[in-house]
């Protein structure tokens, strides 16, 4: 079950400031970090984006879960603009301190996320599966809870990766955007916009949820992870990957919401359309979120299935934002061009990631409606 989550977005994607990019959705964690509700002495020595990571796990209600039952934390991070600062010291190794070759790892989320929380026993994993993180995330958080390893795991995505290399290696690949725009099956789409993002969530058995009388947003009803190893960067023209992901979750259902991977680039939308196509017709209403939060890679998959949470429990599906004018190898999938009403049900969520990585999530949304009527 997952109990909450909250994220962090870029405010646009224009600061490409010192980047080799033309658009670039940059968070700066140092504008936006706080002081922690409580007093940490090592605060002031982890990096802002760390931080940040502290600042949502003090907005989470239940976070008291974390010290009364059997914990897990999993991570995923992307941390490589503190990574290419540290690279800069290089010219004087003397400068170089033990901790640099530390923070910009799983482990040092683990750590520092259980160090604030006051932990001193949990099952740690650090995975990277790059695009298809975030939603690995949740579906092995849910792994761990069925199988009694944990009854409450804290998940981390994080991506920083506003950095001279990183972007370098995003701009040479040819897939951002040269408008501005991420256009989600639209027929002007020309790529996708990278960007910054976090997001954290808390997910618990049913056994706790009722011993604590709690209410989740969502039930994790299955998780598929399929790997195709067709190309480091790109997709077999028939959805292979794809279709064996969300083939894995389904279990024979059909979701009522599908929440597309969706990168705006020409082969990933027209691949994921014919997968829908031929698996659902025009039945389930599919939306995209990456006009929104950019594409945060290990983030994505994370912040955008808590963002449409939060959309279905005011009781609507979000709209594609960028969506004008359906491109032809698009069409005869219910694309969603505008709010549309939901009352519960279940919902697919889908990731891709380099490397031929695929991971899909099924969920159940609508508890909380019934009992709100």
């Amino acid at each position: 079950m997952i109990l909450e989550g909250r994220y962090v977005k870029p405010e646009g994607f224009t600061d490409t400031e010192g980047l080799p990019v033309p658009f670039y959705g940059r968070i700066r964690w140092d504008k936006i970090t706080k002081e922690p509700k409580k007093r940490w002495k090592l605060f002031n020595r982890i990096p802002d984006a760390l931080k940040v990571m502290l600042n949502l796990i003090d907005e989470l209600s239940f976070v008291y879960l974390c010290k009364k039952y059997p914990l897990a934390i999993i991570a995923s991070a992307k941390l490589e603009r503190e990574r290419d600062e540290v690279a800069l010291k290089a010219v004087e190794p003397q400068k170089i301190t033990p901790s640099d070759g530390f923070v910009f790892t799983h482990n040092a989320v683990n750590l520092v996320a259980a160090q604030y929380m006051g932990v001193d026993g949990y099952y740690g994993l650090g995975i990277d599966h790059v695009c298809s993180s975030g939603l690995d995330l949740i579906g092995l958080a849910d792994r761990l809870i069925r199988d009694k390893t944990a009854e409450v795991v804290l998940v981390v995505a994080i991506n920083s990766m506003a950095a001279p290399s990183r972007t370098a290696y995003h701009a040479n690949l040819g897939v951002v955007s040269k408008r501005g725009c991420i256009r989600p099956f639209d027929r002007r789409r020309d790529g996708t916009i990278f960007a910054d993002g976090m997001a954290v969530a808390l997910l618990c058995s049913e056994d706790v949820a009722e011993k604590e009388a709690l209410t989740g947003v969502a039930t994790v009803l299955s998780y598929s992870a399929y790997s195709d190893a067709y190309h480091m960067f790109s997709l077999r023209k028939d959805g292979t990957g794809f279709r064996k992901a969300i083939e894995g979750a389904l279990n024979g259902e059909q979701p009522q919401v599908v929440k597309a991977h969706a990168t705006a680039t020409k082969l990933n939308d027209a691949v994921e359309a014919k997968v829908y196509r031929e698996l659902f017709g025009d039945k389930p209403v599919i939306t995209a979120l990456k006009p929104i939060f950019g594409h945060s890679v290990t983030a994505s998959g994370l912040c955008e299935t808590l963002y449409l949470l939060d959309c279905l429990k005011g009781g609507y599906i979000p709209p594609i934002a960028t969506l004008n004018e359906v491109d032809g190898e698009c069409e005869g999938i219910r694309l969603a061009r505008e709010k549309v009403p939901f009352d519960g049900g279940t919902v697919l969520s889908v990731a891709a990631g380099f490397g031929g990585f695929f991971s899909a999530v099924l969920l159940e949304v609508g508890r909380w409606l019934k009992e709100r009527r």
